[in-house]
């Protein structure tokens, strides 16, 4: 008779297995050339010419200070480990173990962040793992002679010249990083071994982080979200030197220089070409404010007037568009592309309290999916690399999550907690009034193995009595109060 299989024991009878493919067959279609990617169509968002974009992009006010602010949150959010649910007292000694590591790095853990968070403006972010033995003399901060990190150690991502795939073209296998050349005091520069002739090295895939920003065609080096306001930011620098050349023509008027026709004369001798184009250079110079003024030579004419002059004409007139407003259009188009419209909501006199709630909650939602990106990548690659270093066999492993950006205020987390309890929703335990005793800010714990007839009794049962004085109806003390006193029928009154 055969043995009776359970669910989800696998068969085990091979005749009845198909044949299964175990190899891929096609291709991601990314468009890789000699180790460069040629999928963007744009030349100036083209890797690697579109860093040196991204960096010039940086510097305007209205990118740097919407992508600052995604960052910033980014690496503000609270790290810790924890343990799939029913695995706790088995993988306590793990997450215990993983905590230390996680702050005996030679740089801090926020560090870490803030560098992963780069992978927002420039699409990708790698980090090479650099372990270290867990000795004092080695730097550690314990002697347990664990193996742990030395260092998650951002390589910068203008230092990345290529990627590298399998001979199939199926298989990301590492990238390919150019070290600058370095030179200290007195030293022509550092030995470089173990690169190529090129200066190359490359950091293999099993010893790299690799953080992406909507990885299209699963690219190694994901999508900026600035190629979206690329076109945005061009149109914004080209208005505002355009208002800027505009200003200075208003201001100080048109300048005007009269010469004698002879000095601009296509058939003008080559000394005579020779002082236009000088008197050009002063009129350019004059324009943009590198000359205050001019030393004409006094010569008259037959009617006394003179052959050299030079006035400035007042200018009248107003145009046909607001550039103040193309400009305030096109950095409202970049903040709303990098979902930073929380910034300048009721700049411009509208906006409320309502609507401000709501962009920071879809930032907050923005900003949670990319902290989701460095998790998965933590989850998927770090932990299990040190559980390998060091030899650790467990069923599951614990993994990184991080706290939701979402922060209720005070008043709204003692009305959630005042009505889970009233409708009977929150389990009495000691664990439950910890947490809200933590999210309150109140300094005193209960022991998490308390009985709970002891946290009954540390529970001290007060109530407001803020409608203790409508007791008799007239007098102020009602118990029957008319419909239009809602004191005693406030359930926060109670």
């Amino acid at each position: 008779m055969a043995d009776t299989l359970t669910v989800g024991d696998p068969p085990t009878d091979s005749s009845k297995i198909p044949n299964i493919v175990v190899k891929p067959i096609g291709y991601n279609g990314l468009k890789v050339t000699s180790g460069v990617i040629y999928e963007e169509c744009d030349p100036a968002l083209r890797w690697p010419q579109c860093i040196f974009t991204y960096k010039q992009m940086l510097k305007d006010a209205t990118v740097a200070v919407s992508v600052d602010a995604v960052m910033t949150k980014m690496s503000s959010a609270k790290w810790s480990i924890k343990s799939p649910d029913g695995y706790e007292e088995q993988l306590k000694w793990y997450v215990n173990k993983l905590e230390t590591m996680r702050h005996d790095m030679e740089h801090s853990w926020l560090s870490f962040t803030q560098n992963a968070s780069s992978f927002v403006p420039f699409g990708f972010a790698p980090f090479e793992i650099v372990p270290r033995r867990r000795l004092k003399k080695k730097g550690s901060k314990y002697n347990d002679g664990f193996w742990g990190i030395g260092k998650l150690a951002l390589r910068s991502q203008d230092t990345i010249t290529g990627v590298h795939y399998s001979d199939d073209g199926r298989t990301f296998e590492g990238l390919w990083q150019h070290r600058n050349n370095i030179s200290n005091r007195n030293q022509s520069n550092i030995k470089r071994s173990s690169y190529n002739e090129q200066g190359d090295v490359l950091l293999p895939k099993e010893w790299i982080l690799l953080f992406r920003n909507s990885p299209l065609k699963d690219s190694p080096l994901g999508t900026s979200p600035l190629n979206s306001v690329f076109t945005s930011w061009k149109y914004l620098k080209a208005y505002e030197q355009s208002e800027a050349s505009g200003i200075a023509t208003d201001v100080h008027g048109l300048k005007v220089l009269y010469i004698p026709p002879q000095y601009m004369s296509e058939t003008a001798s080559a000394e005579d070409k020779a002082v236009f184009q000088e008197y050009q250079k002063i009129m350019q110079n004059v324009h943009i404010g590198k000359e205050s003024g001019i030393i004409l030579p006094q010569v008259l004419d037959d009617r006394g007037e003179q052959y050299f002059k030079f006035e400035v004409v007042s200018v009248t007139g107003s145009k046909a568009y607001d550039i103040g407003k193309v400009i305030a259009r096109y950095k409202n188009e970049i903040i709303t592309a990098l979902y930073a419209n929380s910034l300048v909501a009721g700049q411009e006199g509208g906006g409320s309290f309502a609507l401000s709630e709501s962009l920071i909650a879809i930032q907050n939602k923005v900003i949670e999916a990319r902290l989701s990106e460095i998790r998965d990548v933590l989850n998927h690659r770090l932990i299990p690399l040190i559980f390998e270093w060091n030899g650790w066999e467990t069923e599951v492993y614990p993994y990184f999550d991080f706290e939701t950006l979402t922060e209720l205020t005070f008043d709204q987390k003692t009305k959630g907690y005042y009505q889970m309890l009233a409708a009977g929703g929150v389990i009495l335990s000691a664990k439950n009034i910890n947490h809200m005793q933590k999210e309150m800010g109140l300094p005193d714990r209960l022991p998490e193995d308390m009985p709970i007839s002891e946290v009954r009794e540390q529970l001290s049962g007060n109530q407001t009595k803020a409608a203790e004085g409508f007791k008799t109806t007239g007098d102020g003390t009602s118990t029957s109060p008319n419909g239009s006193n809602g004191s005693a029928t406030n359930a926060f009154n109670k």
